[in-house]
């Protein structure tokens, strides 16, 4: 399922970290929605994997310093989910915070004015053409000095750091063995670029642009409706088909 959340803000800007923002707004309402649906995706398991995603579109836009002024009042989130039953969720706990105001830090607020439900496009076949609604993580943890190595559809390792990533993300969510379909997918890189994304004080190297991909059905069909690679949840990974 998929969703578009329209928001008015009160000053026409907002920090450059922003996603977290919108991390705090999924939280809490779904906390004020149903406190067990809430400890099921949060307390104390931020690394839960979670089938959702999202992206937040700021409109024209400029950078200063570590806010981003905006051009106008209007932010939209698009949240889209391989579960039907999250979306449901989703769906009620947004219209539940319809109108209410969200405080982003620095006296700025956010108001929920609108909940557009979107209609999901079908992937036919074993291949399908993305594009990125918001930028792709590709993040391999290593263990000596407990540190995180970034990389870019441009780097040759990545395809492996990625493909190990979706066998540890997906050995739970499919009910057979899912790693000879991972191995055997293929990414063809059609027109990216490499971005740098600020997350929670550290300055993340991820992908922008289009790539295609072939796979098995299913594994299109979920990249595309929870996110691909790591960091989905956080708003990072979420696509859009391109036709």
């Amino acid at each position: 399922m998929r969703f578009s959340i329209l928001f008015e803000i009160e000053k026409r800007e907002i920090p450059i970290d922003y996603r977290r923002k919108f991390i705090s707004f999924l939280k809490k309402i779904f906390s004020d929605y149903d406190k067990t649906l809430y400890e099921k995706f949060y307390k104390d398991k931020d690394s839960i994997e979670k089938a959702y995603t999202f992206s937040v579109y700021l409109g024209l836009c400029q950078m200063a310093g570590d806010k981003i002024i905006l051009k106008n009042d209007n932010i939209i989130l698009n949240f889209s989910t391989y579960d039907t039953e999250i979306g449901l969720h989703f769906y009620n706990a947004a219209l539940g915070s319809k109108y209410d105001k969200f405080n982003i830090g620095e006296d700025n607020f956010l108001t929920l004015k609108k909940v557009n439900l979107i209609r999901e496009k079908v992937i036919k076949g074993n291949k399908a053409v993305f594009k990125t609604f918001s930028p792709v993580v590709i993040r391999e943890h290593i263990r000596k000095g407990n540190r995180d190595k970034f990389y870019t559809l441009k780097d040759d390792a990545a395809v492996t750091v990625l493909k190990n990533n979706l066998k540890y993300q997906l050995k739970n969510v499919f009910d057979f063995d899912i790693e000879k379909d991972v191995d055997s997918i293929k990414i063809r890189d059609l027109n990216t670029k490499m971005a740098i994304v600020k997350n929670y004080e550290i300055t993340v190297p991820c992908t922008l642009g289009v790539f295609e991909i072939e796979g098995e059905n299913y594994l299109l069909d979920y990249f595309y409706k929870a996110g691909f690679s790591s960091k989905k949840s956080a708003g990072f990974g979420m696509l859009e088909i391109v036709e």
